[in-house]
């Protein structure tokens, strides 16, 4: 126990927690995909069309996805924004480690293992002749600027590569390390591995005599052979790729191929034994080993790796290849989603829950009260420091699950203790008891907590995104539970009683010796839930998706907002608020851009909405007829938001333009404008640039006016007169203007500049759980469902107590669904399903299914009892006497449980934080996990017992045996 504490201490006491966007903010990252430059690099042979570049950028956002978060612990956020851009949003981190994310999202991890070509090769018609083939490399080389071209990028060599189709030869480069670190390898043409006819230096004679410039590499081309077999990343096995070490202990990577491809890979390389292979990642020859005897299937690739390099491809070669390299178009930081209150809210919340927790279990058990709590409040502990030492990220509503698996915790010693109670009641010593009793509820806690543990592998390794993230707490929390219940709590009834501090055991006894015959209830019990089920599925898909999903599952639109004068970003909810914006686009989300003072505040501000399909496809139509029109497009989102927004907004670029004709000469006319920019400019250099532009006529000079002051040098805004040809429009006439000063025009600081615009950035953005990841979270789901089956097949030795178990939690989540989306349609509560709505269902199923296991672990135990005496089983009986037996540890686990949801709930109603629907489906889930156990599950084990008749009981008799 002390080594574990002061594990979880040094885990805790040198590394910051990190904390989800929704708490902390983070950093937004923006990619765009070029598809135009794609399709020249040879990409896609022709243009793709719309739904190969919808399915290009939905892979895209999955591997990237699986690359940065690929335990889902980071909470990182990867959806599409417009047609061919990424939006990635980010926790704080520093520096370092946010490169080493951009780095692996740049990545287009290609990897391919090919033949190198040789004189000797001959099949299939085709042969090399490489002295003549490297001839006419060096030869186009020296022709126009290629040699300068593919200094400037080695890959443009796919240009030559393009005219040697028809001769299965490519040449491909490979970076031999020189640098100005080390320029005698420079000099000396080191570091190649082949022999001179086989290899083409990039660098002539005179270049390598002087020394290279920064950064600059030593770059020679190979001959691949495109007419051999080859394998690519796609042929790996993931669970294969490793960090490893070459035979001189330098970082290498390891890699295994996938069984399919095993023996054709070592057919192949024991065909070319003695020739080359070259390994090329992201288009770059990293080593050309030689075959020296047959490969089963597996090798490492070298090259001159740093442990960095290493453990970046590592990840990237496990989650496989992006067709298309993103570019990194901004990076910008964002502040807090949930607002001040908000999170205050939920804070007190949760304080107070575990408040009342406390309470209740020292009232109720006294002395043993204080112990369980001492083992829950390190196990509350101990699951921080695993989620900081594996640099999870700890969002709002995962805090609040903290505290929900203290009180589930609560749930293990409530097993001991009730165990303890029964006992002493058949007169055993205290020493004894708390032995029997321990000993007695292992077998129950571990049944239950391995249960739901075997569920998180399957949704860890079937999942995704934060459905791993989900798996990866509740495996925590499962195995801290069960330490601090069997070890922690044991050693200090251990010291407690060798020392006779513990001599009598006191608890309220609200539960005991209960008699109630629930079976008799069975049938309206079974026809109510049934009438509740079916109505609420039946309901649930008549309420329409807008209503009922969140962003996450839907996508929406994302506007960047600048204001006049730096504000809050509670400041701009208030606003936001009960406007017509709020009415028409009821969810939204807000949060500051840039770098924060220390007030919070800021100029420029995302506000994030979701739309509803009639809003698309109305955005769509505007869009096409814009697009008609040869007119700007500007969605109706945006004009509801700068009328809501008013006065608080920075001005636009243009406004006031107009056009006087000239009466003395109809082939120009008088132009009158305002200009308004985001950074200040001196007035000079706008009147230089606008006589650049548009001339000066002396006699119709231009003018430029500083309406800032009159005065002043600088501003931002200016009113300019000066002429125009007679063939300007006026709505013409700001993106002329604009379009002239670029480039002749710079800001006071230096920069290029930036004209005014209230809502800069607006962009549609997909959902985070659409498509694919949406089908893996199901499946994620069924085949844990199918595993709690097969596992309790395995402990019960028959298979009615997993199929009970399961229609009892296929209860419990569509009762919770259906009331969830009711009281959400009717407005009672805020509880779209989102990402923090699946992970409240997860929870009631773990829930769930420790409370059923529970009872029938008590049913077996009952059972072999009457076995060894020799009885007759009275299975209703038999049932009945369990579900009293275990109705104490249910009624208080509920209790301490919804203590803590329903504190959640009522403290954080209308609050815009996400803890309001994720409590309120927890409430009603732990309400039906608690009924469903007693009223569904164990029913359903009798009613099956009874179908099998005489059968049922040779087939326990011989399972037994």
């Amino acid at each position: 126990v002390l080594i574990v504490t002061a594990a979880a201490i040094l885990a805790t006491a040198f590394k910051e927690l990190k904390l989800g966007p929704d708490l902390r903010g983070g950093t937004e990252l923006i990619y765009e995909i070029d598809i135009d430059q794609a399709v020249k690099d040879g990409t896609f042979p022709t243009h793709p069309s719309d739904a190969e570049i919808d399915q290009l950028m939905n892979e895209t956002v999955g591997v990237i996805a699986e690359r940065i978060d690929p335990t889902g612990v980071l909470e990182a956020v990867v959806v599409r924004r417009g047609e061919t851009g990424l939006l990635i949003e980010l926790p704080a981190m520093d520096t370092t480690e946010l490169n080493a994310v951009a780095a692996r999202v740049s990545d287009l991890g290609t990897l391919e293992m090919r033949i190198m070509a040789n004189d000797q090769y001959d099949k299939n018609g085709v042969s090399y002749d490489l002295a003549k083939a490297r001839d006419a490399f060096n030869a186009w080389l020296d022709e126009d600027d290629h040699r300068a071209s593919l200094a400037e990028k080695p890959t443009n060599v796919a240009e030559y590569n393009a005219t040697l189709k028809d001769q299965d030869l490519n040449w491909v480069p490979k970076a031999n390390g020189a640098s100005l670190d080390n320029s005698s390898v420079w000099s000396s043409e080191a570091g190649r591995d082949l022999d001179d006819e086989q290899v083409v230096t990039l660098y002539d004679a005179a270049a390598l005599s002087t020394p290279p410039k920064e950064g600059q590499e030593l770059i020679s081309y190979y001959p691949i052979n495109t007419n051999e077999v080859s394998f690519s990343g796609d042929d790996l096995d993931a669970t294969g790729i490793r960090r490893t070490v070459d035979d001189v202990g330098r970082p290498a990577i390891g890699y295994k191929l996938k069984q399919s491809k095993a023996d054709l890979y070592a057919d192949w390389s024991e065909e070319y034994i003695g020739q080359r292979s070259a390994i090329i990642l992201n288009g770059f020859v990293q080593s050309a080993p030689q075959f020296i005897s047959r490969i089963p299937g597996s090798g490492i690739i070298t090259g001159q790796f740093t442990e960095a390099q290493v453990a970046r491809m590592v990840k990237v070669l496990k989650t496989g290849s992006l067709k298309v390299k993103p570019i990194e178009t901004s990076r910008i930081t964002i502040g807090a989603s949930l607002g001040a209150m908000a999170v205050e809210l939920g804070l007190l919340s949760i304080m107070i829950g575990g408040a009342v927790v406390l309470v209740f279990i020292l009232f109720y058990y006294r002395l043993a009260g204080l112990v369980a709590f001492t083992a829950i409040a390190l196990n509350v502990f101990l699951i921080i420091g695993a989620i900081n030492f594996l640099e999870a990220t700890l969002t709002l509503p995962g805090i609040a699950g903290l505290v929900l698996t203290m009180g589930m915790a609560v749930d293990a010693n409530i097993l001991i203790y009730e165990r303890i109670r029964e006992e002493l009641a058949r007169g055993k010593e205290i020493l004894q008891a708390v032995r029997i009793g321990f000993d007695r509820a292992m077998v129950t806690i571990l049944d239950a907590n391995i249960t739901t543990f075997l569920a998180g592998i399957v949704l860890f390794n079937v999942g995704v995104g934060p459905i791993r993230g989900f798996a990866v707490t509740l495996m925590i929390g499962i195995v801290t539970s069960v330490f601090t219940a069997f070890f922690v709590s044991r050693l200090v009834f251990h010291y407690l009683l060798e020392g006779k501090k513990f001599q009598e055991f006191h608890a309220v006894s609200w539960f005991s010796n209960l008699n109630f015959d629930f079976l008799k209830f069975t049938r309206p019990a079974l026809f109510g839930s049934a009438i509740l089920v079916i109505t609420g599925v039946v309901y649930f898909f008549q309420v329409s998706d807008s209503t009922k999903l969140g962003l996450d599952f839907t996508g929406g639109a994302k506007l960047q907002v600048v204001v006049k004068d730096a504000m809050t970003a509670e400041d701009m909810r208030s606003r936001i608020a009960g406007s017509e914006f709020d009415k028409s686009y009821p969810s939204w989300v807000v949060n500051t851009v840039g770098d924060e003072t220390d007030a919070a505040e800021s100029t420029k501000f995302n506000v994030k909405i979701k739309l509803t399909p009639d809003q698309r496809q109305a955005i769509d139509e505007a869009r096409s007829k814009a697009t008609a029109e040869e007119q700007k497009f500007h969605a109706p989102y945006i004009g509801i938001l700068e009328s809501t927004l008013g006065d608080l907004l920075v001005a636009k670029a243009f406004d006031g333009a107009e056009l006087t004709p000239d009466p003395d000469s109809p082939a120009r006319m008088f132009a009158f404008i305002r200009l308004h920019f985001a950074q200040p400019v001196k007035q000079v250099d706008l009147e230089t640039a606008l006589t650049q532009a548009y001339g000066n006529d002396p006699e119709n000079p231009n003018k430029v006016t500083n309406l800032d002051d009159a005065s002043a040098e600088t501003g931002k805004n200016f009113s300019v007169e000066y002429n125009v040809p007679s063939t300007m429009k006026l709505s013409q006439l700001g993106q002329e203007l604009s379009d002239r000063l670029h480039g002749s025009l710079k800001s006071v600081a230096g920069a290029e500049i930036e004209l005014s615009d209230p809502i800069p950035e607006s962009e549609e953005i997909g959902g985070r759980m659409v498509g694919e990841l949406r089908n893996a979270a199901i499946s994620a789901l069924v085949v844990a469902l199918f595993l709690i089956v097969m596992f309790i097949r395995l402990r019960f030795h028959e298979y009615k107590y997993g199929i009970a178990a399961v229609v009892a939690l296929a209860h419990d989540v569509l009762i919770t669904l259906g009331v969830v989306v009711a009281a959400n349609a009717a407005g009672l509560v805020h509880a779209e399903l989102d990402l923090a709505m699946i992970a409240a269902f997860l929870t009631i199923i773990g829930y769930s299914i420790n409370d059923t296991i529970v009872i029938f672990d008590r049913v077996r135990e009952n059972l072999h009892e009457q076995d060894r005496l020799g009885l007759h089983p009275n299975h209703p009986e038999i049932m009945n006497t369990s579900i009293n037996q275990t109705l104490s540890r249910t009624i208080l686990t509920s209790m301490t449980t919804l203590f803590v949801v329903l504190i959640q709930f009522v403290v954080n109603k209308d609050s815009g934080s996400s803890l309001e629907g994720f409590s309120f489906a927890l409430t009603i889930g732990l309400v039906s996990g608690t009924y469903s156990t007693i009223f569904i599950a164990t029913p359903i084990v009798l009613w099956m017992r009874k179908r099998e008749g005489k059968g049922g009981r040779k087939s326990a008799e011989q399972a037994a045996a």
